[in-house]
């Protein structure tokens, strides 16, 4: 639903900002005007450099979590075109963290589900699956929180832009975040417990894979975004009211 609703905002536009090289290029082919189309990043990564962030020992304190075990976040929303499968989806998922959690090293934190519609089914199976759920976390403390932590599970957005500013190994769960750019911290999984599980522990415990992710790049990341676009209205000449198809 979602995806309709951007491809008409584009339409209705004359000035696009893009936040990665490959949106733009997908916005010049539905007949934008390449002059007014803006690489500038997302600018949800403007707020990330300039949190100021806490000791790990002092945010963990603040919601009561382990600092010597490993912290996976876990925080999974609707898909609003899949939702007679939202309770099936979020215990396959819930199945794969209680396995996971029995690990002595390991331990989830899981976040409350947004408002879409199925949003309290999977609230209510999250408050009795026996993990550690809260309704609600700052941003910042949130950013915190994925900073120190060693995996990201769920199908939120933020595995996908946040996540790899931090070089934070996510598994992107199901279809919600289908055909978005991402970069080398995400693995994909299917709303299927066993692969979930695999997933999270490559997470965990691929030294590789977890390096190859640390020292990786968020192709999201193009500096600082709001002066970026602030910059541009400030100096741009702005086209006619009446576009025009430029392919």
């Amino acid at each position: 639903v979602d995806e309709v609703l951007r491809h008409a905002l584009t339409k209705f536009s004359h000035i696009h900002f893009a936040a990665t090289k490959a949106s733009r290029d997908r916005i010049i082919k539905m007949g934008e005007n390449p002059k007014y189309v803006f690489l500038v990043g997302s600018p949800s990564l403007d707020t990330i450099k300039k949190t100021a962030y806490l000791p790990k020992q002092k945010i963990f304190k603040k919601y009561s979590i382990d600092p010597e075990k490993k912290l996976v976040v876990f925080l999974q929303h609707p898909v609003t075109t899949e939702i007679n499968n939202v309770v099936k989806q979020i215990k396959q998922s819930l199945n794969a963290l209680k396995k996971t959690a029995q690990r002595k090293d390991v331990q989830v934190l899981a976040i409350y589900s947004n408002n879409d519609a199925g949003g309290k089914r999977i609230i209510k199976n999250l408050l009795k699956s026996g993990i550690k759920v809260v309704p609600h976390i700052v941003y910042e403390d949130f950013l915190n929180l994925l900073k120190y932590a060693h995996a990201l599970v769920g199908n939120s957005s933020t595995g996908i832009h946040e996540a790899p500013s931090f070089g934070l190994p996510t598994v992107n769960i199901g279809t919600r975040q289908q055909h978005r750019e991402r970069g080398i911290n995400v693995i994909d999984a299917k709303n299927n417990s066993g692969e979930i599980f695999s997933a999270i522990k490559n997470c965990l415990d691929n030294s590789k894979f977890r390096t190859k992710v640390k020292n990786g790049h968020n192709p999201y990341d193009h500096g600082i975004t709001a002066k970026k676009i602030v910059k541009i209205l400030e100096t741009v000449k702005f086209p006619s009211i009446q576009k025009v198809i430029t392919y």
